[in-house]
């Protein structure tokens, strides 16, 4: 993207995003890439809800979803589509019909390079305003009905499900993920149930769901089931989470993590000042 238009999509960011907020047009369960939402809040949303269900003596269980390509497979015409039932329409939508439509790419390696091809979907790589036509396109998800909660921090959408017994959990989750499957096929998206993971959250006996959350999917005429794996950890925005909630694998990724920034550092020092070794560290800490 150029200087130029990287400035120009700057001020159309600022003119959409204001149209929006002023309209309460957002999920207050969306958190990324908005004022004042951050993947701490998620995080915090996330464990207290668990929490709370768990001091109910319910049977808590979450779906982390891991979606294909998110961001590149965004289908234009049903954005443009969107863009225009909330709102944008005139010279603005013709504006974003010519900003999506019509882009081509070609891959050079070396002095070769390949013909070009046209984009036929995706946000642009690169740009101010692909994160945010993203969350315009995927908002509504977070407004369809199920019995838990959807709450999304970009493309890491995660179902927080509660029951007061098992066979009741099974029956939520089995149920709000064919709804939530039927999102992303209308919206010519693709989850990816190979990634796609749940975990049951208890203190002492979780909930077994092991080969018990089976998802049917209707595609191309054929009836496919789709088993969600179930597993005792899972790593979610930087943290590991464990079906106990006890921490302890959290602070087992970050002792290794440590280790290796303590053995560069080791051999390191006499080039560096501690102040430089602390900045060093605090970086390598925050990566995810």
């Amino acid at each position: 993207m150029s200087s130029f238009s990287k400035i120009f999509e700057i001020i159309a960011k600022r003119r959409i995003l204001s149209f929006l907020l002023n309209y309460k047009f957002f999920s207050s369960f969306q958190y990324s890439f908005l004022p004042k939402k951050n993947a701490d809040l998620v995080i915090f949303k996330k464990v207290k809800l668990i929490t709370e269900y768990l001091e109910q003596n319910k049977k808590v269980a979450c779906v982390y979803l891991d979606v294909s390509k998110a961001f590149d497979t965004i289908d234009h015409y049903l954005l443009l589509k969107k863009m225009e039932i909330y709102g944008f329409r005139g010279c603005f939508l013709e504006w974003l019909r010519s900003y999506l439509l019509g882009r081509q790419q070609c891959v050079k390696v070396s002095n070769q390079m390949s013909g070009k091809m046209e984009i036929s979907c995706g946000v642009p790589q690169g740009s101010i305003l692909g994160p945010l036509l993203f969350l315009i396109f995927s908002n509504d998800l977070l407004d369809i009905k199920t019995s838990g909660h959807l709450i999304s921090f970009a493309d890491d959408t995660i179902l927080v499900a509660s029951a007061q017994n098992e066979k009741s959990l099974i029956d939520i989750v089995n149920s709000d993920m064919s709804i939530i499957s039927s999102w992303f096929i209308n919206n010519k998206l693709l989850i990816n149930f190979d990634k796609t993971k749940i975990i049951s959250y208890g203190y002492k006996n979780q909930a077994d769901l092991k080969n018990k959350i089976l998802i049917k999917i209707s595609k191309a005429g054929c009836i496919q089931n789709k088993i969600i794996e179930a597993v005792d950890k899972i790593k979610y925005l930087g943290l590991v989470f464990d079906c106990k909630r006890t921490w302890s694998d959290h602070t087992s990724y970050l002792q290794k993590k440590l280790r290796k920034i303590n053995y560069l550092l080791y051999y390191l020092k006499m080039f560096f000042q501690k102040n430089t070794e602390r900045y060093c560290i605090e970086t390598f800490l925050r990566v995810p």
